[in-house]
Protein backbone atom coordinates (compact mmCIF):
# COMPACT_ATOMS: atom_id res chain seq x y z
CA UNK A 1 0.00 0.00 0.00
CA UNK A 2 1.31 3.39 -0.96
CA UNK A 3 2.02 6.08 1.62
CA UNK A 4 1.63 9.68 0.51
CA UNK A 5 3.75 12.22 2.37
CA UNK A 6 2.34 15.73 2.76
CA UNK A 7 5.13 17.99 4.06
CA UNK A 8 5.01 21.37 5.75
CA UNK A 9 4.62 24.62 3.83
CA UNK A 10 8.24 25.83 3.71
CA UNK A 11 10.65 24.55 1.10
CA UNK A 12 12.98 23.19 3.80
CA UNK A 13 10.29 20.58 4.53
CA UNK A 14 11.09 18.98 1.20
CA UNK A 15 14.21 17.39 2.73
CA UNK A 16 12.16 15.97 5.61
CA UNK A 17 9.61 14.53 3.19
CA UNK A 18 12.25 12.83 1.06
CA UNK A 19 13.96 11.50 4.19
CA UNK A 20 10.64 9.94 5.25
CA UNK A 21 10.22 8.47 1.75
CA UNK A 22 13.73 7.00 1.80
CA UNK A 23 13.25 5.41 5.23
CA UNK A 24 9.88 3.95 4.25
CA UNK A 25 11.23 2.53 1.00
CA UNK A 26 14.20 1.02 2.86
CA UNK A 27 11.64 -0.78 5.04
CA UNK A 28 9.79 -2.11 1.97
CA UNK A 29 7.00 0.44 1.73
CA UNK A 30 5.91 2.26 -1.40
CA UNK A 31 6.01 6.00 -0.72
CA UNK A 32 5.43 9.22 -2.62
CA UNK A 33 6.16 12.81 -1.68
CA UNK A 34 3.59 15.39 -2.70
CA UNK A 35 5.40 18.57 -3.67
CA UNK A 36 3.43 21.75 -3.08
CA UNK A 37 2.94 23.80 -6.23
CA UNK A 38 4.11 26.99 -4.49
CA UNK A 39 7.58 25.44 -4.13
CA UNK A 40 8.04 26.16 -7.84
CA UNK A 41 6.79 29.74 -7.47
CA UNK A 42 3.45 31.33 -6.88
CA UNK A 43 1.07 30.88 -3.97
CA UNK A 44 -0.44 27.89 -2.26
CA UNK A 45 -3.96 27.29 -3.51
CA UNK A 46 -5.61 24.87 -1.08
CA UNK A 47 -8.53 23.77 -3.33
CA UNK A 48 -6.12 23.05 -6.21
CA UNK A 49 -3.74 21.11 -3.95
CA UNK A 50 -6.64 19.02 -2.60
CA UNK A 51 -7.87 18.31 -6.12
CA UNK A 52 -4.38 17.29 -7.28
CA UNK A 53 -3.84 14.97 -4.32
CA UNK A 54 -7.25 13.35 -4.86
CA UNK A 55 -6.27 12.67 -8.48
CA UNK A 56 -3.05 11.02 -7.31
CA UNK A 57 -5.03 8.78 -4.94
CA UNK A 58 -7.57 7.79 -7.59
CA UNK A 59 -9.44 4.69 -6.40
CA UNK A 60 -6.51 3.36 -4.41
CA UNK A 61 -6.40 2.76 -0.66
CA UNK A 62 -3.51 4.75 0.85
CA UNK A 63 -1.69 5.76 4.02
CA UNK A 64 -0.70 9.34 4.81
CA UNK A 65 2.10 10.94 6.76
CA UNK A 66 1.49 14.67 7.08
CA UNK A 67 3.39 17.46 8.78
CA UNK A 68 2.25 20.96 9.72
CA UNK A 69 0.20 22.49 6.85
CA UNK A 70 0.09 18.99 5.35
CA UNK A 71 -2.05 17.92 8.31
CA UNK A 72 -4.53 20.69 7.53
CA UNK A 73 -4.65 19.78 3.84
CA UNK A 74 -5.24 16.15 4.78
CA UNK A 75 -8.36 17.12 6.73
CA UNK A 76 -9.76 18.62 3.51
CA UNK A 77 -8.80 15.51 1.54
CA UNK A 78 -10.43 13.24 4.08
CA UNK A 79 -13.88 14.64 3.32
CA UNK A 80 -13.44 13.56 -0.32
CA UNK A 81 -11.67 10.19 -0.08
CA UNK A 82 -12.02 9.15 3.57
CA UNK A 83 -12.99 5.56 2.81
CA UNK A 84 -9.76 5.08 0.89
CA UNK A 85 -7.54 6.15 3.75
CA UNK A 86 -5.97 3.26 5.64
CA UNK A 87 -3.66 4.78 8.28
CA UNK A 88 -2.67 8.34 9.10
CA UNK A 89 0.28 9.86 10.93
CA UNK A 90 0.03 13.55 11.80
CA UNK A 91 3.16 15.44 12.86
CA UNK A 92 3.27 18.95 14.27
CA UNK A 93 -0.35 20.01 14.12
CA UNK A 94 -0.09 23.80 13.86
CA UNK A 95 -2.17 26.61 15.32
CA UNK A 96 -5.98 26.29 15.24
CA UNK A 97 -6.61 22.58 15.78
CA UNK A 98 -10.38 23.21 15.92
CA UNK A 99 -10.60 22.74 12.14
CA UNK A 100 -9.37 19.15 12.61
CA UNK A 101 -12.30 17.92 14.66
CA UNK A 102 -14.35 16.33 11.87
CA UNK A 103 -11.41 14.60 10.22
CA UNK A 104 -9.90 13.32 13.45
CA UNK A 105 -13.26 11.93 14.58
CA UNK A 106 -13.76 10.10 11.29
CA UNK A 107 -10.26 8.64 11.17
CA UNK A 108 -10.51 7.34 14.74
CA UNK A 109 -8.05 5.91 17.23
CA UNK A 110 -7.02 2.69 15.49
CA UNK A 111 -6.01 4.35 12.23
CA UNK A 112 -4.45 7.54 13.57
CA UNK A 113 -1.20 8.36 15.36
CA UNK A 114 -0.16 11.91 16.23
CA UNK A 115 3.35 13.14 17.05
CA UNK A 116 3.66 16.52 18.71
CA UNK A 117 6.87 17.95 20.12
CA UNK A 118 6.67 19.09 23.74
CA UNK A 119 7.49 22.68 22.86
CA UNK A 120 6.64 22.85 19.17
CA UNK A 121 6.67 26.61 18.41
CA UNK A 122 3.42 26.35 16.42
CA UNK A 123 1.51 24.36 19.05
CA UNK A 124 2.91 22.52 22.08
CA UNK A 125 2.11 18.92 22.94
CA UNK A 126 -0.07 19.71 25.96
CA UNK A 127 -2.51 21.84 23.95
CA UNK A 128 -2.83 19.27 21.15
CA UNK A 129 -3.13 16.36 23.57
CA UNK A 130 -5.94 17.96 25.55
CA UNK A 131 -7.82 18.92 22.39
CA UNK A 132 -7.47 15.50 20.72
CA UNK A 133 -8.51 13.65 23.90
CA UNK A 134 -11.71 15.72 23.96
CA UNK A 135 -12.47 14.46 20.45
CA UNK A 136 -11.53 10.81 21.01
CA UNK A 137 -9.70 9.51 24.08
CA UNK A 138 -8.50 6.47 22.12
CA UNK A 139 -6.28 8.47 19.76
CA UNK A 140 -2.63 8.16 20.66
CA UNK A 141 -0.76 11.47 20.84
CA UNK A 142 2.96 10.86 21.27
CA UNK A 143 4.96 13.56 23.02
CA UNK A 144 8.55 14.05 21.88
CA UNK A 145 10.91 16.19 23.92
CA UNK A 146 11.86 18.94 21.49
CA UNK A 147 11.39 22.67 21.07
CA UNK A 148 11.35 22.53 17.27
CA UNK A 149 8.87 21.85 14.49
CA UNK A 150 11.02 18.96 13.19
CA UNK A 151 9.68 15.39 13.17
CA UNK A 152 12.38 12.80 12.35
CA UNK A 153 10.62 9.83 13.98
CA UNK A 154 11.01 7.46 11.04
CA UNK A 155 11.21 4.15 12.92
CA UNK A 156 8.01 4.93 14.76
CA UNK A 157 6.30 5.86 11.49
CA UNK A 158 7.32 2.49 10.04
CA UNK A 159 6.16 0.54 13.10
CA UNK A 160 2.73 2.15 13.00
CA UNK A 161 2.26 1.54 9.27
CA UNK A 162 3.15 -2.18 9.51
Amino acid sequence: MRTIILPGYSLHNKDWAYDVKSKLESAGFEAEVYEWKHWQGGRMNLPDEVKNICKIIGDEKVNFIAKSIGTKVLMKIFSKVGKQINKVILCGIPIDPVTYMGGIKKIGGKKLLIFQNSKDPFMPYKAISVYVKLIDKNIKVVEKEANTHEYPYYDEFINFLK
